[in-house]
């Protein structure tokens, strides 16, 4: 089974040492398959989200200020997250 989305080359192994930029980088590499929009990614990048705080957002958070996703790039953006979460803990990054 393939992984819902896909690491770039050249970041951090570890989430937790993920600046903003490595987090944009990560949702823009996955964008085109996970259909999320610029203004999506838009929304984390103005928030200055970093890796070890992303881990932690959840769906009902970014439907809300200051990120006011729309609930289905919220979603995405939750599982995407959460992926990323559990390779953490199992450690397969």
């Amino acid at each position: 089974m393939s992984s819902p989305f896909d690491i770039p080359e050249g970041l951090p192994d570890n989430v937790f040492h993920w600046t903003k930029n490595h987090v944009i980088m990560f949702l823009k590499h996955n964008q085109e398959r996970s259909d999320l929009d610029d203004e999506d990614i838009e929304a984390l990048k103005e928030n200055k989200i970093k890796g070890s705080f992303s881990l932690t957002l959840t769906q009902k958070q970014l439907t809300q200020a200051p990120y006011n996703l729309k609930i289905g790039a919220a979603n995405t953006i939750t599982e995407l997250l959460n992926g990323l979460k559990s390779t953490q803990v199992s450690g397969g990054l």
